[in-house]
């Protein structure tokens, strides 16, 4: 039972005295993503919550450091060497 695309979504929450962020997600993308980061050596990011529905993974919660969340300004385009 996946969660239809249509309805996948990814929540960053945090409190202002927070020192750590919480990122649920049901977006497969970012999951693979996230995934990586946790199993990286060194990586501050952890995996709190993993949320089944019979069976199959359906969402996750991570954690990181509030400083790794940032928010840009415009896109950047990099241009492949």
């Amino acid at each position: 039972m996946s969660v239809c695309i249509a309805e996948q979504e990814t929540i960053v929450n945090f409190q202002r005295g927070d020192k750590r962020a919480t990122v649920y997600t049901s977006d497969t993308r970012f999951m693979n993503k996230f995934d990586k980061l946790v199993q990286r050596n060194g990586s501050e990011w952890k995996l709190e919550k993993v949320s089944k529905v019979r069976g199959e993974i359906v969402a996750k919660e991570y954690s990181c450091p509030i400083n790794l969340i940032s928010f840009r300004l415009k896109t950047i385009i990099r241009n492949a060497l």
